[in-house]
């Protein structure tokens, strides 16, 4: 969908934050005509020169893979598939997570079916938008497989559907696989300032504050605030 790594090398600067950009493809209609000819192995390639040598000219390095995985009746499209099984090749090379755009449990059933057969590890594979389902067996089942769980789009619904999407996960003991996010920003092209763009500052300012008046503790916060990011994030290549 397109990246600027240089303006978020001055954005970091400026303000001091850490920012991870990414290198993957995302789905139809946001694919170039080239990636429907190229097999896993060659867009592979491309993902891990940028992950080796920086993104372009910039010289700055993807910190994970960012793909999605649109489905037809809950199994992965063909083009989708490609992508998945590139991501999964270059996260073995290079030790990059991978952020894989997936609603749904049967999609995210089918996408642990082609780990399974690529040997991949799950724990590389992060769910994102797996609030958009609804029945939690599916995260159960994804979590204990070793992928990680992302409650997501925080500030787009009241924030008593994450509260207890969150404390069910917590119940089932899923805590230390959890992560959260807000889905903000959006800057729509052609609307007057880029549009109603969502703050970046939701969850910190106003969730974690919700969660605290319902008896989240610290503890859990940091869990999901400070350890289990970091562990999301951590690029180092081990057992892929």
């Amino acid at each position: 969908m397109g990246r600027d790594p240089q303006l978020l090398a001055e954005l970091s600067r400026l303000s001091g934050l850490h920012i991870i950009t990414n290198t993957g493809y995302y789905q139809s209609p946001y694919l170039a005509p080239f990636v429907y000819e190229m097999s896993p192995e060659a867009l592979a390639c491309i993902w891990m020169k940028e992950a080796l040598e920086g993104i372009g000219d910039s010289g700055i390095k993807p910190g994970f893979i960012k793909i999605a995985l649109s489905n037809t009746n809950g199994r992965i499209t063909p083009i989708q598939q490609t992508i998945l099984k590139a991501a999964l090749l270059t996260s073995k090379e290079t030790g990059l997570h991978i952020q894989a755009h997936t609603v749904g449990g049967e999609t995210i059933m089918h996408a642990l079916e082609i780990l399974i057969v690529e040997n991949f590890n799950p724990s590389y594979f992060i769910w994102v938008h797996a609030d958009s389902e609804p029945d939690l067996s599916y995260h159960k089942k994804a979590a204990l497989a070793g992928m990680w769980i992302e409650v997501d789009s925080i500030g787009y619904r009241p924030f008593s559907e994450h509260y207890e999407i969150l404390k069910k996960l917590i119940e089932l003991g899923l805590l230390n696989q959890i992560l959260i996010s807000q889905d903000a920003g959006w800057y729509n092209v052609g609307a007057k300032d880029g549009g109603n763009i969502k703050p970046f500052t939701t969850i910190l300012e106003s969730f974690v504050p919700f969660l605290r008046e319902r008896g989240i503790t610290q503890s859990i916060i940091d869990q999901l605030m400070i350890v289990n990011p970091a562990k999301a994030l951590d690029n180092t290549k081990k057992d892929v």
